[in-house]
């Protein structure tokens, strides 16, 4: 229940980040060792998301819970939405 409190939180502040044509189609699978993981639902929303990583990564980083971020990682999962 904790690690889903968690993902929950680090969701919430990336979809905060992002514009909402995104935020709706992004889920936080897992934030270890530097790398965020994110889901998405399809090819068109991973493409639009990789233009946005460094400013993601830069937004982020001025976050406590993400001073270690050094990688976003994007994977489509379409049954995930």
């Amino acid at each position: 229940m904790r690690r889903a409190n968690k993902i929950n939180q680090l969701e919430a502040e990336v979809r905060a980040q992002l514009d909402s044509h995104l935020a709706d189609f992004v889920k936080v699978a897992s934030f270890e060792e530097g790398v965020l993981l994110l889901f998405t639902d399809s090819g068109s929303k991973l493409t639009a998301l990789t233009f946005e990583k460094k400013a993601l990564i830069a937004n982020l980083q001025e976050k406590p819970e993400f001073k270690s971020l050094s990688e976003v990682q994007i994977r489509v999962d379409p049954s995930l939405f």
